[in-house]
């Protein structure tokens, strides 16, 4: 396995992160919009296989996984969310 290049983000990081992402999406930032709606997209396609578990509306972990790539999306900038993530 290749070398680990980066630690945990610890859960008062990541909270402060996801304050950064709702002040973006209040804020109507493009670049937040744009991963937003990438993020929307690819999670009605993921693990299709499972039933919905996580694409279909209301289903128990969309919007867990949703928080988790918007908060990746605002940690790394510099990689944003990429098609194929979730």
């Amino acid at each position: 396995m290749g070398e680990r290049t980066s630690s945990p983000i610890a859960p008062a990081t990541f909270e402060q992160l996801q304050a950064q992402v709702k002040a973006l999406g209040a804020a109507k930032d493009e670049a937040m919009t744009a991963q937003t709606a990438l993020i929307a997209t690819d999670l009605d396609r993921t693990f299709t296989s499972l039933g919905g578990l996580f694409g279909a509306v209301g289903s128990p972990y969309s919007a867990k996984l949703r928080i988790v790539l918007e908060t990746y999306a605002v940690y790394r900038p510099d990689v944003g969310y990429v098609q194929g993530m979730s």
